[in-house]
């Protein structure tokens, strides 16, 4: 009889010990913070965050709190910056390639410039010259009106239409003249980059760079804004404030991104530099992403994240 009695309270403490296994076990903070361990979610703290346990404990699953319509609005205004992010990173790699496979040198960068400037100085010449031929042609008809009207004449149409025609043609040569200058400057400025920009290359080869969009993100953004073309200098202060305070070593840099590795601590925070041009004005972001574990999550909930991007923001001040 007692081996019996033995046998069935063994056996009800197997089905109660499976059944408690089996169960699905949450953790949760409430609305003060405190965190809580349960089978059972209370209904006033249904919409919060929570985490679901397996039976050592660890988080299998994060189901998200349910968000504001300003929270929503911001996510996706992130999911859209990665998004350009990526397509900033693909166009900047195809040219990274292009420039290596069509140079060997900054020599050879410069000699191909130097070959442009030179055609394009070539042309400025030619249509200053033509230009110098209408001015003196433009002079001397406008003297032969002047002429006509000082002896009480009326200025006949060919001189008029002559004056006119001159004058149109050498207006169009000053502007042709100033656009060459233009592409000039353009060509001076983008000798600059793209030596720069191969000599980086030649120094840290880049392996296989890529935007980090999983993982949880901030919702807090870091957001500088400048007027097109007078942004070189905060640019460089946003650069460095990136070099100097991730967590992550930089994996990419160019001229319009900075990527920063993903995280491999719950401490973590992968940081990425975005600069985008719009009409007037060029917007640079800092956003931030953790490792989507419970306490990376916390990472980048927690306050030294907002004060991470508020320090950012203020470095317009």
């Amino acid at each position: 009889m007692k081996k019996l009695i033995t046998i069935l309270l063994t056996f009800g403490i197997i089905v109660v010990s499976t059944h408690a296994i089996s169960a699905k076990l949450y953790r949760w903070k409430d609305a003060n913070g405190d965190i809580y361990f349960s089978d059972k979610v209370p209904p006033s703290d249904a919409k919060k965050e929570r985490a679901t346990l397996n039976e050592s404990g660890r988080a299998i699953s994060i189901k998200d709190a349910q968000k504001s319509p300003q929270q929503i609005a911001q996510s996706k205004k992130i999911d859209a910056l990665k998004k350009a992010q990526k397509v900033s990173l693909k166009k900047q790699l195809a040219e990274d390639s292009a420039l290596l496979k069509t140079f060997q040198s900054t020599d050879d960068i410069e000699s191909l410039t130097k070959g442009k400037l030179d055609m394009l100085d070539s042309q400025v010449n030619i249509i200053s010259s033509q230009s110098t031929t209408l001015k003196n042609q433009l002079i001397n008809y406008q003297k032969n009106a002047a002429n006509y009207e000082r002896s009480g004449k009326k200025i006949s149409k060919k001189t008029l239409s002559n004056i006119t025609s001159a004058q149109n043609q050498y207006d169009k040569n000053l502007s042709e003249i100033e656009e060459l200058k233009q592409k000039k400057t353009f060509l001076l400025k983008q000798l600059e980059s793209d030596k720069a920009r191969f000599q980086l290359l030649e120094k840290s080869p880049i392996n296989e760079p890529s935007v980090y969009s999983s993982g949880t993100p901030s919702l807090a953004l870091g957001t500088l804004i400048c007027k097109n073309g007078a942004c070189s200098t905060l640019w460089n202060k946003a650069k460095k404030f990136v070099e100097t305070r991730a967590d992550t070593k930089i994996t990419f840099k160019s001229n319009t991104l900075v990527l920063t590795s993903s995280p491999r601590q719950n401490s973590d925070k992968t940081l990425a530099l975005f600069a985008q041009e719009n009409d007037k004005t060029t917007v640079i972001t800092l956003d931030i992403r953790c490792i989507n574990n419970i306490k990376g999550r916390d990472t980048c909930k927690s306050q030294q994240a907002h004060q991470l991007v508020e320090a950012f923001n203020n470095l317009k001040n």
